[in-house]
């Protein structure tokens, strides 16, 4: 790589934004070269070198940090810079400033991250004064979402202070996680003091002791003390005196906020295991109230649930709830094909595929031909009962009790449709039992699917209190899985791990699924899997922004096709239209592509668009055809008319509860549309046509944020995958009234994926734990089994209870 200098000579600012001062801050000896990046002005300085303004190949900013020389000549530095570079590109957006590229190979390496316009939490504390208690809330909440993202990638900050949390115009973003490690290899080698900020570092780092995600939480603590008050929770002065107090004093909260001093006063204990996680902290801030009787001086901090990156100017789609007074449907127009400047597209051939990166990958293991199933004692013993998510549950526990109580109330008594015979008001009166009363509620949905097998309503009432008894069918991947698609016919399974492998599984017998090849080499981590119609072209979405697809006619013997090389960032969604000749791809950067693929060895672009929905999470065709579905950071969900696929236009955009939307799916036949977001609620639209969208409500999908959500075939229940380790199914036969039907549990991490098999009588999920899991939800395999439970048996007395003028008949005869 080579960094050109020159001095920039006039001031006319005819290569920056807004004139010359664009390039305050160069001198003769800056670069305005790096790269790929065309630098715009300095931003400043820190213990890594100095950050710039630049511009990456499509005219977006971002923040460019050149490698202090000292630190560039250190090969061990730059060994770890990169590794930690690598893991932070994988950290979530919540909240933070994302990891775009890094270059250590460079003369001078350098690190290009998200730019996050706006001052710091220093700066706004040093100049209008420390924060007001709704903003101080907001903070807290934002840090707290950011560490935990940060941590569930594997990465401790070990140096969160206010100047690296930026108050942007879209919330508070933390910025330069994973890099102070990296500078601790580089001052362990030159004999410095360890890197960190001797005001907010945590008793173990001042100590020299192992350093844990622990040690952000007591940082996060001391943030919030100087966002309140303007002052370090152990005061100021000469590093060892500062390190001291850590150690030895408490810290001092006099003048900090009532409401949030208690939670602090944990977060700062001396003991790491001592302290919350990040996800506790989450947890108890969601339970907290703020009251404010003053609004607060200057312009207020942006809303909590901030997102990744700004919404671009002049982008489709004004956000509006179609329908609503103020807000009237628009009217589909022409989606801004030229928004950002085009990216260029390159279509590899599979022997001209780039070298598959394996650097920090873990190996891959062979798996036996079968899968063992799982064991009812063994899956219990597999819920980990983690102190780190004691708060959650309990927070789960409160939170499903009293939503399923309102649920019932509502089903009872707003009006909604009741079933129309004995049987399926005895199933009905079953599942608003079934947190009351369950051993009756259990013995009235068998005896109500005995009189009535065909009935939805009984099917769904035998799953809703018996299916959570069998043990699933589990196939072992040994690797984290982060996506799964199942070929149409559901014979045929894939998924996308974290080794950058594809496992490939036959589900011909769905009692013993067998391993049928593994498509090795994809060369990074597998985000998004989908199979085309006819179920022999597979493409993924690929964690280094490219898109590939092979021929799985054979799952032995897979056929690299093409790789598309369009997307900057990571592709998190693959999608194929219903006539399977358009694939569509969105990304971490934004970016829809639209791609022919009538002949997948030569995939030509169609169009390519930004999104308008910051980073694109999940993307869905409507099985009817015409319509996209796109959604992701903004937390809308952008409905676009690609009857041409090179002329998309924006037909609807949809507002659910603002935060990011990681999962949509339409139902079989189009008329419902469902999206899943980080708050751990799905929401559900009934779609008429383009342009023509009903609001149904939402429901709860998990504790956690929901990753993955899909339809059975027949659209009466909702299946949903969550962070909390859960699988959850939800009765939506009548969409505006969900009715909770069971949580599945065994995994244990989150679960990435959930979807029917073809059928409706298997549902299938993968998972972090490194599984497949294969969960019947076949009423005759549940009545069969509930029948082994003398218990399940109504008794002729319960019988005419129910069904007064039929005949009793035991439900297993």
């Amino acid at each position: 790589m080579t960094v050109s200098s020159s001095s920039l000579g006039g001031s006319d600012g005819s290569d920056g934004p807004g004139g010359s001062d664009g390039f305050d801050g160069f001198d003769g000896a800056d670069p305005v070269r790096v790269g790929p990046y065309r630098l715009l002005r300095r931003l400043g300085a820190g213990g890594m070198g100095t950050v710039y303004l630049g511009l990456n190949g499509s005219g977006r900013q971002v923040a460019v940090k050149l490698v202090r020389p000292d630190l560039a000549r250190v090969a061990e530095f730059r060994e770890r810079l990169k590794r930690e570079a690598d893991s932070a590109r994988r950290v979530a957006r919540f909240c933070t400033a994302a990891v775009l590229d890094v270059n250590v190979t460079a003369d001078v390496p350098y690190l290009v991250t998200e730019f996050v316009d706006g001052p710091t939490l220093a700066e706004v504390v040093r100049e209008r004064g420390p924060l007001h208690p709704a903003e101080l809330h907001q903070l807290a909440a934002s840090m707290a979402t950011a560490l935990m993202a940060i941590h569930r990638a594997g990465i401790v900050h070990r140096d969160l202070k206010p100047s690296n949390i930026v108050l942007s115009r879209l919330g508070p973003k933390v910025i330069d996680f994973g890099i102070a490690r990296a500078l601790d290899t580089a001052s362990v080698l030159s004999g410095e003091h360890p890197v960190g900020t001797p005001a907010l570092m945590a008793p173990e780092q001042a100590r020299g002791d192992t350093i844990t995600s622990a040690a952000d939480v007591f940082a996060w603590g001391g943030v919030l003390v100087y966002a309140a008050t303007g002052r370090y929770p152990f005061g100021t002065g000469p590093a060892a005196a500062l390190l001291y107090r850590t150690v030895n004093d408490t810290p001092t909260l006099d003048g900090f906020e009532d409401s949030l001093r208690p939670l602090v006063e944990e977060a700062m204990r001396k003991a790491p295991a001592d302290r919350p996680t990040a996800e506790q902290l989450y947890a108890r801030l969601l339970d907290m109230r703020v009251d404010e009787a003053e609004l607060p001086l200057g312009p207020p901090l942006a809303e909590v649930t901030a997102l990744v990156q700004p919404v671009a100017p002049g982008t489709p789609g004004t956000p509006g709830i179609p329908g609503t007074p103020g807000n009237p449907s628009p009217s589909p127009s022409s989606v801004e094909t030229q928004a950002v400047p085009p990216t260029p597209v390159t279509v590899l051939s599979p022997h001209g595929s780039p070298a598959p990166s394996t650097a920090g990958r873990a190996g891959t293991d062979r798996r036996a031909g079968t899968a063992g199933r799982a064991k009812a004692h063994g899956r219990s013993q597999g819920r980990r009962s983690r102190h780190g998510w004691r708060g959650i549950a309990l927070l789960a526990a409160i939170l499903a009790a009293v939503i399923a109580t309102v649920v019932l109330v509502v089903v009872d008594n707003r009006g909604a449709p009741s079933p129309t015979g004995v049987p399926e008001q005895v199933a009905a009166r079953a599942l608003r039992l079934q947190f009351q009363d369950r051993p009756l509620a259990r013995r009235l949905a068998l005896a109500a699917y005995h009189a009535a097998p065909e009935s939805a309503s009984t099917r769904n009432a035998v799953i809703g209190l018996f299916a959570a008894d069998v043990d699933p069918v589990v196939a072992p991947l040994g690797s984290r899985v982060l996506s799964a698609a199942l070929r149409p016919d559901g014979r045929l399974l894939a998924a996308g791990t974290e080794a950058g492998t594809i496992e490939l599984w036959d589900l011909t017998d769905l009692a013993h699924p067998g391993h049928a090849g593994t498509i090795s080499g994809v060369g990074d981590w597998v985000y998004s899997v989908a199979f085309d119609p006819g179920g022999n072209l597979l493409a993924a979405g690929v964690g280094d922004g490219a898109v590939r697809l092979w021929d799985v006619t054979d799952p032995a013997r897979a056929g690299a096709l093409a790789t598309i090389a369009f997307h900057r960032d990571r592709v998190r969604s693959v999608a194929f239209a219903p006539d399977g000749g358009t694939l569509a791809s969105g990304g971490d950067d934004g970016q829809v592509g639209l791609w022919a693929v009538t002949d997948p060895a030569h995939p030509q672009r169609r169009s390519a668009t930004d999104g308008a929905v910051a980073g694109i999470r999940s993307l869905a065709f409507s099985p009817r055809g015409g319509l996209l579905a796109l959604a992701g950071d903004d937390g809308s969900v952008r409905l676009w008319n690609v009857a041409d696929p090179a002329r998309p236009a924006t037909s609807s955009t949809l507002r659910g509860t603002g935060r990011t939307v990681q999962s949509v799916a339409f139902s079989a036949d189009s008329s419902t549309l469902a999206a899943g977001g980080i708050d751990g609620a799905v929401h559900t639209w009934r779609v008429d046509g383009p342009g023509s969208v009903v609001d149904l409500g939402s429901t709860p999908g998990g504790v956690g944020g929901v990753t993955s959500v899909a339809f059975s075939p027949d659209r009466a229940i909702l299946v949903s995958a969550s962070e909390d380790e859960t699988v959850r199914l939800t009765d939506i036969s009548a969409p505006a009234d969900p009715v909770l039907l069971t949580d599945l549990r065994g995994h244990t991490k989150a679960v990435s994926a959930a979807m029917f098999v073809p059928g409706g009588r298997t549902v299938v999920s993968a998972s972090g734990d490194g599984s497949v899991r294969l969960w019947t939800v076949d009423p005759a395999v549940l009545t069969r089994n509930a029948c082994a439970d003398p218990s399940n048996q109504i008794g002729s007395k319960e019988w005419y209870a129910n069904f007064p003028n039929t005949p009793y008949a035991s439900p297993c005869p």
